[in-house]
């Protein structure tokens, strides 16, 4: 079974630890799985952190996925950098948002499971006015919050509603690209932005429908 991975169609498999415990985390119901080099993974279930019965994560298990999941060029960015994002599919659908970082000299990862892009705006309990701003026609609307705030999740539950009741083709420039969506009555169309290939580069998210 083979993954597919942001910008290598064909890519070959990721280490097998850490590709065993994403395909678990549905099954556990774990919303994140936190890694770190010289440590056992551990994943949060029903908000809290729980160790994972799976072997120490070594720079290896690390190298191996870089390899498989990011562009050479990419690679050397993070290098420079200690910081990355980047979007990562299994075989059978589950998304991933993967963030890379440096502690203390050794390689980390959080991972955040993404669901779907068929996202109820009102299951998220959101007021009604928010679900109209998907009708209009034409401007600008600016979602702002903290990160773990839900910005990415309530833009995701607005391109749904526009995808369920519109006839519009829809762009999307995202770093990475998190949700995923098929056409119902819109034509969806998102651009991956090439994380981490200019460090020093800020790109926020856009979302365009005509």
């Amino acid at each position: 079974m083979n993954e597919k991975l942001d910008g290598k169609p064909e890519a070959r498999r990721a280490s097998s630890v850490i590709r065993k415990i994403l395909s678990s985390m549905e099954a556990w119901g774990s919303s994140d799985l936190f890694l770190t080099e010289g440590k056992k993974p551990a994943t949060r279930i029903n908000g809290s952190v729980k160790p994972v019965n799976a072997p120490t994560i070594t720079r290896q298990d690390f190298d191996d996925f870089f390899e498989i999941a990011i562009l050479p060029s990419t690679r050397e960015a993070f290098e420079r950098s200690g910081d990355l994002d980047v979007g990562y599919s299994l075989a059978e659908g589950r998304r991933f948002r993967f963030n890379f970082s440096r502690q203390q000299g050794h390689l980390a990862a959080v991972a955040r499971a993404l669901p779907s892009g068929a996202i109820d705006l009102l299951n998220l309990g959101l007021p009604e006015s928010v679900a109209d701003l998907a009708d209009l026609p034409r401007g600008l609307v600016l979602i702002a919050g903290a990160t773990g705030s839900g910005k990415s999740t309530s833009m995701a539950g607005l391109i749904n509603r526009m995808n369920q009741t519109r006839r519009l083709h829809i762009v999307t420039i995202e770093d990475p690209i998190e949700f995923l969506h098929t056409d119902v009555k819109s034509r969806d169309g998102r651009h991956d932005s090439d994380a981490g290939l200019d460090p020093g580069r800020s790109i926020a998210s856009g979302h365009w429908a005509h």
